[in-house]
């Protein structure tokens, strides 16, 4: 799930409960570049990682879990609520904090300023990354005449890692509407009409320390709707070592500008599809092919309930001649926190979503954008079947 400048996210909120730990770190991490990615037990088809927190420069540390992995959003957000450390602000020359307000397509809003902190995950480290904290208590812009924006999100946090550029706001110069600079020790805050470079959130990957050209999503296949539980892994990085090279059989996608490919579903409709783990379930803007709608839809939203699984292929590319990706879409009841069948039909956008049923039995590698070699100067996509 993730915030989406470029495209839908997905429908629901997260929920649960807050858990973090605190503790100052002694011992050097071991060189991983792989954390497991674990599904949630309240959520279905939620994707979950844990992160390590640092004040910059120091082994003072905070490890936070449950925060849900989104590969359709940029940027790490984290819920102030649990934050036990004393972080640097984002500020300007005059001393105001940059706060942002964003909402997501499924009825969140993240409100709260952008803050500095080192991250570790596995062995890896993001040296001074700007990060979002949010709090459900912060009404950014309420008193200064621009509106209220009061965080209504929930959730431990969201590391967003998508294809999609480096900063947030692509290039970290421009306009950027979610961005506010307030003043200090008050929420009178006014509109950024110039983003000034260096405040917008990073994508995480592009500041480890190695292993930073993409990451790796692999998980296990799921034959049935079931209540897990099942891991499956995270690596970072595409092509630098053996746990990460993509396998010569693969087919590679390259990606357009704000990481979707062009998609044409059976009917010649032609939509723009982006692999979301933010998701739970396939997002389609039309039927896929004449499969069985659930009883009771409405006409412009409706799950997909075929009496057996059935076979769905799509063709990607701009232009013929295309290529296919297939999935297996399956009656979605019931719903158990592992389903691979979920999908749903949204007739008012133009998106297509593969979220997190399609990533079971897939392993799926990403190249970002610029990083990624002349051939993909705006990423790809690669996947191993």
């Amino acid at each position: 799930m993730g915030r989406r400048q470029y495209t839908i996210t997905n429908l629901i909120l997260f929920i649960g409960s807050l858990f973090a730990l605190s503790f100052t770190v002694h011992a050097k991490a071991q060189n991983m570049n792989q954390i497991p990615v674990y599904m949630d037990k309240v959520k279905t088809n939620s994707p979950m990682v844990s992160i390590t927190i640092c004040e910059p420069g120091t082994n003072h540390c905070q490890t936070i879990n449950r925060i849900s992995l989104d590969t359709g959003s940029i940027g790490l957000r984290l819920n102030a609520s649990v934050l036990k450390l004393k972080l640097p602000y984002v500020t300007n020359q005059q001393g105001g904090h940059v706060d942002e307000c964003v909402d997501f397509g499924g009825g969140s809003t993240y409100a709260g300023p952008i803050q500095y902190a080192d991250v570790r995950v596995g062995g890896l480290v993001a040296k001074k990354l700007r990060i979002q904290f949010y709090n459900d208590k912060v009404d950014l812009g309420g008193q200064g005449g621009y509106g209220g924006c009061e965080s209504t999100a929930t959730s431990n946090g969201i590391l967003g890692i998508g294809p999609l550029d480096k900063y947030e706001c692509p290039s970290s110069v421009g306009s950027c509407p979610t961005y506010f600079l307030c003043k200090e020790g008050s929420l009178e805050c006014s509109p950024l009409s110039q983003l000034p470079p260096h405040v917008a959130l990073d994508n995480p990957i592009y500041n480890l320390e190695s292993n930073n050209n993409g990451f790796m999503l692999s998980f296990p296949k799921l034959n049935q709707p079931i209540n897990g539980p099942i891991t499956g892994k995270l690596t970072f990085g595409v092509g630098f070592q053996q746990d990460n090279s993509i396998p010569k059989k693969d087919q590679i996608f390259g990606l357009n500008k704000g990481g979707f490919l062009p998609v044409v579903f059976p009917n010649q409709l032609h939509s723009t599809l982006l692999f979301d783990t933010g998701v739970m379930d396939y997002f389609f803007p039309a039927n896929p092919g004449n499969v069985t709608p659930c009883d009771n839809n409405s006409p412009l939203l409706y799950l997909l309930c075929p009496t057996k699984p059935v076979n769905v292929s799509l063709q990607i590319g701009a232009t013929s001649p295309y290529r296919s990706i297939s999935m297996v879409l399956g009656n979605p009841h019931p719903r158990l926190t592992l389903n691979p069948y979920l999908a749903v039909v949204v007739r008012r956008y133009n998106a297509t979503l593969l979220g997190m049923p399609y990533f079971y039995g897939h392993q799926i590698y990403f190249g970002l954008p610029d990083v990624s070699g002349k051939k993909y100067p705006n990423g790809f996509v690669a996947i191993h079947m």
